[in-house]
Parts: structure tokens; C-alpha cells; sequence
């Protein structure tokens, strides 16, 4: 039974792939009929009836940009947005065309930021000075502070040994080891070379140095034991290495009207970012900026459309804060050794397009490992220069996300704009009974966070994922339900595998036990009590074949004596289920996003019914019945 059903989930996932437009129109067409008589939306049925996505974009954003009367019908229309805006129909947008244009006008918005601040002197007084820029006068005293606030976060000097402890791999690309074959065996072994620039090696190989699972490989000794010395690896390191001068332009999806501009480094820069981006983290993290979570800025959010007179907090959200962090910004603000440590450590031009080598006007762009940090204790220091209180108590800060009191946001908003940040205004919110921060929208205190529909239904598995994911909040369920027969029909009766404990939302259709008991794939045995049939993605295995007269070989006593999890922090699988699936295999041994998909049966105790009670209480989920 298992093998027919592999093969009919196959062939409904072509199917479905080759009718998945039709499927979406059909989807919001259902939709607004069931709510257009409480919340008419001028000019959508004719844009469905049409097909016309272009319009249906347009008509998003206007959506978006309204301000509404209740928290339901805030929810309604942002939630019909929100079916449109992450959709990857065609359209006449050329989303990758406005991706560069945007990267190049932020450039050039970088460059007369650099301009302005290079010639300027944070320590001199402009007071009485008429040459001197009113802005120069205005904000000397608010950049000092934020300078002051920096130096007392970070230190004055860099505790590099500190920082070479944290070095690592993160999970995306990287010059020379890019594709589907990013995984930690790939970047360790530097088959292609390890990539680095110039300013970097020296603090490459110092990391080296710091590091027992990285001295296994670059030392002759088989130990990693050696006589420490830089010029020792210097010399080991140099031979590995390919020197390059630049990151190159790549583009991931954001919206169906533009992609996301990253930049994907060298290898050897990438794993030193991370080392400084965790440590600055860290120091963030004293304070009560915890770079981990999105929580408290979710419920200073929350507490800013109470419209508490006695605590008002807006918040504020920034256009491409991550591409807009200004060399000379970073270079005025921080102390002096931290700046040369991250200058160091960053790449100092870009390809884009394939096009020739252009010098960065800003100072870090995503895809850099501390931009992030960076950018997070930039706002961190702003915000308390403007009056914002304490961090983490009074205001908080997660990347762009900022939520602060409400009475110091003219001149934050003021003293951002100096440093080249704009505000997006459609994001941003001061007044009224809205905020929203760090995907969690709210309406005078209840949630109205839309669903966001960021996948077509290509595959079966995509239609088990909307089934869950649509019942996830209780305002999602009664906006959906309409639709829900419609989208199960999607799938003969024979795929619709449902399932009476919580799982991977993609695998199977979560219900309760009495709806699982009428299904057609439902078993129980006093053995092995429920048992149920669902999809099972395992990643593929990576084949690598190490240098020998014979083919594969075992790998290097380096990898099989500390192995990767070092560089990894540990095992990424959450499911006890991975094990099953790379029996004697290593989990960090993967092809990236590659993934192969079973039909299996699994089972587990513990459910609950109105008529038929179970023994015991414990959930056993990855064993076969």
C-alpha cells in the first residue's frame, strides 16, 4: 500500500504544479464571496474575474495602507493582502530589476551619508559657529552620547581571543561552496579553496590558532598540537587559501513586487562575522536586547495598542535599515579598534551582475554576519541618546524593529534621518490603536495578524500546510473555513492523510481523534496503539569523495575525532525521526533545502476520545507499527 501511495502522491503533486494559478484564483475567489457582504472590496471581483495580479498587487498595498475602525475589520483586509502580496504569479513588476535598482539608489544614498560625515567632528563645538550646518549644531551632543554608549557596550578594545572562540559556519552560501551543497562537510573541507580577503587572513589565522577542530585540519600534526606561533599558521594557512576582494550580489524572495538584495561572502570572512556578530550580540544581550527572541518587542507592541495614557509606545520601522548602515557612520561611531577589527573583517566591494567590482558605500550589507548586531546597536544607542530610557525595560530594539515611548520619537525619527535610515511610514506607527513589530500585529490589544501565504499549491504537501497552518489562531480558522472543503477536494481520498497528534505541518492533516478514527489510513493495536500514514522528508545525503587511489575514502581523522558539530553548535534535528532517517549518518552531512519525500506509516499513544478512552497518557511518535 505504502509504494501506491508514494507513486499517487507523486503524480497528484504534477498535477497539482501544472493547475496551481488556477487553484489560487479559485481559492480567493471562494474566499471573498463568504466575506464580501460584510466587507465589500471596490473593484476585486472584477480583478479576480481578470486574473489581473498586477491590479491585485496595487490593491494590496492600498489595503495595507488604510487605517480601519474595529480589530476585525483591520484583520479582514490586511488578511486579503496578505493572500496576494508574498504570491510569485507573473507580473509585470520585474522584481528583480526593482531588487537592483533599489540596492544601487541606497548606494549612492550611502555615498552622500559618507560625504556628510567624514568632515565631521562629533567633539568640536558648533554652538555660535554660523559655517557650521544647523544639523551639525542640532545633533553633536545626541551622537556623542551614542558614541559614549557604544564604547561603554562594547569596550574599547575588541577581547579578540573571545571572538576566535566563536568563530563558525552558518547555514547559507558562500563564495566557492554555494548550490545545494552548503552543508558544514562542504565548508570544512574547502575542496575549491577557503576564501578570504586580505585584511581578514591574518585574523583567519589567528582563529585558527584558537580553535582545536580547525587545527586538526591546517596543522601537519595529527593532533593539532604545534608550537602556536602566527608565522607557524600563516604558512599552513596560505596554501588553502584563495584571496578575493569582494562579495557577490545575489537575490532571495521578499514580496512579489521586489527580491531581497543579499550578499553572499567568503567563506573565511563569513565564519569570522559570526564570531564577532555572536560576541556583540552578547554584550546586547546584558543590557536586555536579546537578539534570540522577537518576544518583547511582540508584547511592547501588544502594550502600545492598549493606548495606556500612562505608557504610550509606538513603534517604528525602517526601510532597508539592513543595506542602509553608512561606512562613516560606523567609523564615527564606534571606538577606533573595534573599527578597524570589523573593517577588517568585512568585504570591501561587490559584483553584481557579473559586472566589474564596485567599492561599498555602505558598510555592511545582509548576508554579513554582523550587520545585524550592528544595526540593532546603532538603533539601541540612538534611542537611548533621544531619551528612550532603559533598554529592555523603558524600549527595546530587535534589527529595524523598535518599539519606544512615544514622547521621544520626533527626535529619534530626526537623529535616524541624519544617519541616512528612512522611515517607512507604512510600517511605522505612533497614534492610534495599531502597532505591529516583529510579525505580530495588534488592535487595541488583540492579535490581527493575518495569515501570509507565501507558497503555491504545487505539491500535496502544500495543501496539508495550508490546512494546518490556517487553524494555528483562533481569527485565522473562521476566515478560512469557507475554503477549506475546497482545498481538501484538491486531493483524492486516498491522500488525505490525516493525523491526531501535532507534527511537521506539511505532512499530514492535524484533527482530533474522533474525526482520524473515520479516516481511511486510521489503525489501532493494543501494541503500538494509533497509527497513522504520512509524508516523511529526509535531507539527501551529500556524496563526497575524499582524495584516494580508491574512490570514497573514510574522512579525515579531523572530522571523525571533534566531527562538525562544533561548528555548527550542535545537532540542527528536533525530530527524533532524522535518526531513523540517516541511520549511522551524521545530520550536519546534508545537501541544503534538497530533501527526499517518503509516504510512511507512523504511530504513537496518548490521544484522547469522547467514546473510546486509551491506556495511558505518553506520546511515542518515530516508532513503525
Amino acid at each position: 500500500m505504502i509504494t501506491r501511495l508514494q507513486r499517487l502522491q507523486a503524480k497528484k503533486s504534477k498535477e497539482l504544479a501544472s493547475t496551481h494559478q488556477d487553484t489560487f484564483w479559485s481559492l480567493l475567489a471562494k474566499l471573498y464571496k463568504a466575506h464580501k457582504e460584510e466587507f465589500p472590496i471596490p473593484a476585486f471581483d472584477e480583478i479576480i474575474r481578470k486574473r489581473d495580479f498586477d491590479g491585485a498587487l496595487n490593491l494590496a498595498d492600498f489595503l495595507s495602507a488604510q487605517k480601519y475602525q474595529t480589530a476585525h475589520e483591520h484583520y479582514v483586509m490586511n488578511q486579503f493582502a496578505y493572500l496576494l502580496k508574498k504570491q510569485t504569479l507573473p507580473s509585470g513588476f520585474k522584481p528583480e530589476e526593482r531588487a537592483v535598482s533599489k540596492f544601487l539608489a541606497t548606494e549612492a544614498a550611502m555615498a552622500r551619508v559618507n560625504a556628510r560625515f567624514e568632515a565631521w567632528d562629533f567633539d568640536v563645538d558648533y554652538a555660535g559657529d554660523f559655517t557650521a550646518s544647523v544639523t551639525r549644531q542640532r545633533y553633536n551632543k545626541l551622537f556623542r552620547k551614542m558614541r559614549g554608549f557604544i564604547a561603554n557596550l562594547l569596550g574599547e578594545e575588541p577581547d579578540l581571543h573571545k571572538i576566535y572562540s566563536m568563530v563558525g559556519f552558518g547555514p547559507g552560501a558562500s563564495l566557492k561552496v554555494s548550490g545545494t551543497a552548503t552543508n558544514a562537510m562542504r565548508k570544512l573541507m574547502c575542496e575549491r579553496g577557503l576564501t578570504v580577503t586580505p585584511r581578514a587572513f591574518t585574523h583567519l589565522a589567528s582563529a585558527i590558532s584558537h580553535n582545536l577542530w580547525l587545527r586538526r585540519k591546517f596543522s601537519t600534526d595529527p593532533d593539532g598540537h604545534t608550537d602556536g606561533t602566527p608565522d607557524y599558521w600563516v604558512k599552513a594557512l596560505m596554501p588553502e587559501c584563495e584571496f578575493v576582494r569582494y562579495n557577490k550580489i545575489t537575490f532571495v524572495p521578499k514580496t512579489a513586487k521586489v527580491l531581497r538584495t543579499i550578499a553572499v561572502e567568503p567563506l573565511g570572512n563569513s565564519m569570522l562575522q559570526k564570531g564577532a556578530g555572536d560576541f556583540i550580540s552578547l554584550r546586547l544581550k546584558r543590557i536586555g536586547i536579546d537578539l534570540s527572541s522577537q518576544t518583547k518587542n511582540q508584547e511592547f507592541a501588544r502594550l502600545g495598542s492598549l493606548e495606556d495614557p500612562t505608557r504610550q509606545i509606538s513603534t517604528i520601522d525602517l526601510s532597508s535599515a539592513s543595506d542602509s548602515v553608512a561606512y562613516a557612520v560606523v567609523k564615527k561611531l564606534f571606538p577606533g579598534a573595534w573599527f578597524e577589527l570589523l573593517n577588517s573583517l568585512r568585504s570591501e566591494y561587490y559584483v553584481i551582475d557579473g559586472q566589474e567590482m564596485r567599492r561599498y558605500a555602505k558598510f555592511s550589507s545582509m548576508g554579513n554576519g554582523t550587520t545585524f548586531p550592528i544595526e540593532t546597536l546603532i538603533f539601541t544607542a540612538a534611542c537611548c541618546a533621544a531619551g528612550a530610557g532603559c533598554p529592555g525595560k523603558d524600549f527595546t530594539v530587535y534589527g529595524d524593529d523598535i518599539a519606544v515611548p512615544t514622547h521621544c520619537v520626533p527626535v529619534l525619527l530626526k537623529l535616524l534621518r541624519v544617519m541616512g535610515f528612512r522611515t517607512n511610514l507604512d510600517k511605522t506607527f505612533i497614534q492610534g490603536p495599531f502597532r505591529e513589530s516583529c510579525g505580530e500585529d495588534w488592535f487595541g490589544g488583540t492579535s490581527v495578524r493575518p495569515f501570509v501565504l507565501d507558497y503555491t499549491f504545487e505539491k500535496v504537501s502544500d495543501v496539508y500546510k495550508f490546512l494546518n497552518q490556517t487553524r494555528q489562531r483562533p481569527h485565522w480558522e473562521p476566515f478560512f473555513k469557507p475554503a477549506r472543503d475546497f482545498v481538501l477536494r484538491l486531493l483524492p481520498s486516498d491522500l488525505r492523510f490525516f493525523r491526531p497528534f501535532p507534527g511537521p505541518v506539511d505532512s499530514a492533516i492535524e484533527t482530533e481523534l474522533d474525526e482520524f478514527m473515520t479516516s481511511a489510513h486510521a489503525r489501532f493495536s493494543n501494541e503500538h496503539g494509533w497509527s497513522w500514514v504520512e509524508l516523511t522528508s529526509s535531507s539527501v545525503e551529500d556524496t563526497y569523495f575524499f582524495p584516494g587511489d580508491h574512490g570514497l575514502k573514510e574522512p579525515p581523522d579531523y572530522v571523525k575525532w571533534y566531527g562538525v558539530h562544533t561548528l555548527t553548535s550542535g545537532r540542527s534535528a528536533s525530530d527524533e525521526r532524522s535518526e531513523k532517517s540517516h541511520p549511522g549518518f551524521p545530520v550536519w552531512f546534508t545537501l541544503r533545502r534538497t530533501v527526499r519525500t517518503r509516504v510512511t506509516r507512523e504511530g504513537g499513544w496518548g490521544a484522547t476520545s469522547n467514546w473510546l478512552p486509551l491506556p495511558g497518557d505518553k506520546t511515542c511518535r518515530g516508532e513503525t507499527p
